[in-house]
């Protein structure tokens, strides 16, 4: 996912990244649920490196990350919340990656 990135730059402003990333995402992929999958990805990455939901380094509370991240996937959704859910397991994935690594 190439908007991913976009959860590191300004990561200290969740509606920066929220803003950016719908805006990249836009360009080629109009979809709502394509969008709002993008935000809860850069969410979940931006909340990570404000070491939001951190149990001691290196190890979050992935739940807590992943709720938080779906709400943002939903306030941005312009149609209804459950088309997001299949990005729960694309989060989860990414923090079972950060958090083995």
């Amino acid at each position: 996912m190439r908007t991913s990135i976009l959860g590191i730059h300004d990561f200290g402003n969740i509606e920066a990244v929220i803003v950016n990333t719908k805006a990249a995402c836009k360009v080629t992929h109009a979809d709502p649920r394509c969008v709002a999958s993008c935000v809860a990805v850069t969410t979940a990455i931006a909340m990570m490196l404000q070491g939001k939901h951190l149990k001691e380094p290196g190890s979050y509370d992935a739940e807590a990350v992943v709720n938080d991240a779906y709400g943002y996937a939903c306030d941005t959704l312009e149609t209804e919340p459950e088309v997001v859910i299949h990005c729960i397991d694309i989060i989860q994935s990414i923090l079972s990656y950060c958090t083995a690594v």
